[in-house]
């Protein structure tokens, strides 16, 4: 079952969304902290074969295949997985691009999230990009981030890379030249894929990104947005990339008070990598 938001919170500017799951309760806790060994296939749930009740697509691409996420955050949350074992530490390639607009522009409103090394919030070592509706979030349809970010487009280069005055933390946003779905649309998916990997590839310099750094991705149609990682947890609690897009959950509603006693963006700064 999945619960509906319950409730928003706007602390400093910045809007959040908290959430109760009663999906996750049953979700394993992850035992390997090593994301540069390679799980034995029997601890891994990627590893074919995959159970049937969740695939959608085995031969996806010739890399990946498209699974329903087992416990997810809202409905038709989807995961795109490599068929063979990939370290969740590693950089997106441009297959992993490629299979992720294609599932993006075919999910209304969609967006892709990837949760890279130990101290990401990452569920599993084996590589896997997720993606679901912007539509889910009870915030005009569109990511709570984005919400944020509009405040300055008006003021912007978006030529340039962007930082979030309310984020406290090593992070970098830059925007596309053109809207990645409409490229797709055109027949221009070569052209969007590169588009998307060369903005990736600029955000990972800026940031001095390595396969030894934990870092949370964001991919929307408009812009991409990436953030270092010091820990995974704070006050005992997992974060990965949607907390940074303005969304948080528990399995435990009193953990939701919680939450908004301490503070979302304290939370947040509290598990990214401080700037100097």
């Amino acid at each position: 079952m999945i619960n509906k938001y319950s409730d928003k919170y706007l602390p400093e500017g910045i809007l959040f969304t908290l959430k109760s799951l009663k999906s996750l309760k049953d979700k394993p806790i992850l035992k390997v902290q090593d994301f540069s060994v390679e799980l034995p296939k029997q601890d891994d749930p990627f590893a074919a074969p995959i159970d049937e009740s969740v695939m959608i697509r085995e031969d996806f691409t010739k890399k990946h295949s498209l699974i329903l996420n087992k416990y997810p955050v809202t409905n038709n949350h989807v995961l795109i997985v490599t068929k063979e074992f990939e370290h969740q530490n590693s950089s997106l390639s441009y297959e992993d691009i490629e299979a992720c607009l294609i599932t993006m522009k075919a999910v209304d409103s969609g967006f892709i999230f990837y949760n890279c090394g130990k101290n990401s919030g990452a569920s599993q070592p084996h590589k896997h990009m997720q993606c679901f509706s912007e539509k889910n979030f009870p915030t005009e349809g569109r990511l709570p981030i984005s919400h944020a970010i509009e405040k300055y487009m008006k003021d912007l280069d978006l030529t340039k890379p962007f930082k979030l005055p309310e984020f406290d933390f090593i992070h970098s946003i830059r925007f596309f030249p053109e809207n990645i779905n409409e490229l797709i649309e055109d027949d221009k998916l070569k052209q969007a894929t590169e588009l998307v990997l060369n903005t990736y590839k600029s955000v990972y310099q800026d940031l001095s990104l390595s396969s030894e750094v934990s870092y949370n991705t964001l991919i929307t149609q408009k812009y991409i947005m990436m953030v270092v990682r010091e820990k995974e947890h704070s006050h005992g609690i997992s974060l990965n990339t949607l907390a940074f897009v303005g969304s948080l959950f528990h399995t435990d509603p009193n953990k939701i008070e919680f939450m908004k006693e301490i503070g979302p963006l304290e939370m947040l700064k509290d598990v990214a990598a401080k700037n100097s």
